[in-house]
């Protein structure tokens, strides 16, 4: 694809239509020299000012310094990176049954989740290395040149200090997108891992991500049923809560069957007026046990005169 239409609004909300091209052989290698150019101007301003920008070679001894990834980080990242190949070598191999590939498959999800929580430690200074730096100035060079009006040659940006000045601006952002679209493709990284992969051939994943059974009802990662909100459900689509009891919208137990308390002294069943919800429906149960006081005197009885 080399080049998308992005219908938007300006920034006086009114409808507009840009095309965004994808950058060719000359425009990317003019970008490459603006990287290289700014990243020279980090470096000469660092060292004039003392105000120095880490390199990203930097940044492991200084996480390591300041104790935000320290080494049992890295041993747990490794570890975690060697069991994540061990069972996607068990799922490429095959032989197993589908019960045990979906859950191979599952326990890798969860240990890439770990595995990523503790890079993002390691990635959390990134933003500010001069590396960093320099790539989010290449991308606004990059989409300075790449956006026009619609069946035009005018660019939309004037150059790099337009697309920052303007950058909350609804076409930029839904320009900003379309580029990245174009430089990246639309798959996500998820998308590509072999569990995925493997989860949505063999029915246990929808295209949404969103776990699945064999009939392509949700589940969690136990297999456990559960609606489109991730709340449990049973086979009748009632909610119901991680034992399989029956529970209302608030999370309150529903028991139809509920047995009154017994008196310690008497004996007799203590029943108290109060609200009972049974199946979302709200119940007033009445104290059977409570005397109604009679009137001494009939309502209808007539007075008779001496």
């Amino acid at each position: 694809m080399k080049d998308k239409t992005v219908r938007t609004k300006d920034a006086e909300n009114k409808d507009l239509v840009l095309k965004v091209i994808a950058p060719n052989n000359r425009l990317t290698q003019e970008a490459t020299l603006a990287y290289n150019l700014k990243f020279a101007q980090l470096i000469r301003e660092g060292e004039r000012t003392g105000n120095k920008l880490l390199l990203r070679c930097d940044i492991e001894k200084y996480l390591l310094e300041f104790g935000v990834w320290t080494v049992e980080n890295l041993s747990r990242f490794n570890e975690l990176a060697l069991e994540i190949r061990t069972l996607e070598l068990m799922l490429k191999k095959g032989g197993l049954k589908l019960s045990e590939g979906r859950q191979l498959s599952v326990k890798v999800q969860t240990l890439r989740q770990e595995q990523l929580a503790l890079y993002q430690k390691r990635q959390q200074l990134d933003s500010m290395t001069v590396e960093a730096q320099c790539d989010s100035y290449k991308f606004g060079f990059l989409i300075s040149r790449c956006v026009f009006f619609d069946n035009t040659t005018r660019p939309y940006l004037k150059n790099y200090d337009d697309y920052i000045d303007r950058g909350d601006e609804q076409a930029v952002i839904d320009a900003a997108l379309a580029l990245t679209d174009l430089l990246y493709g639309t798959e996500s990284v998820s998308d590509g891992l072999f569990e995925i992969k493997w989860l949505k051939q063999y029915k246990f994943m929808d295209n949404e991500g969103r776990l699945t059974d064999r009939e392509g009802q949700f589940v969690d990662a136990d297999g456990k049923l559960i609606n489109e909100s991730g709340r449990y459900v049973n086979k009748q689509g009632d909610l119901v809560d991680d034992k399989g009891y029956n529970v209302d919208e608030n999370g309150e137990y529903i028991i139809d069957d509920a047995k009154p308390f017994i008196d310690d002294i008497t004996g007799d069943p203590v029943v108290t007026t109060k609200t009972v919800n049974r199946r979302n429906k709200t119940v007033r149960r009445k104290n059977p046990s409570a005397r109604v006081k009679k009137d001494p005197k009939p309502r209808n009885e007539k007075k008779v005169k001496n």
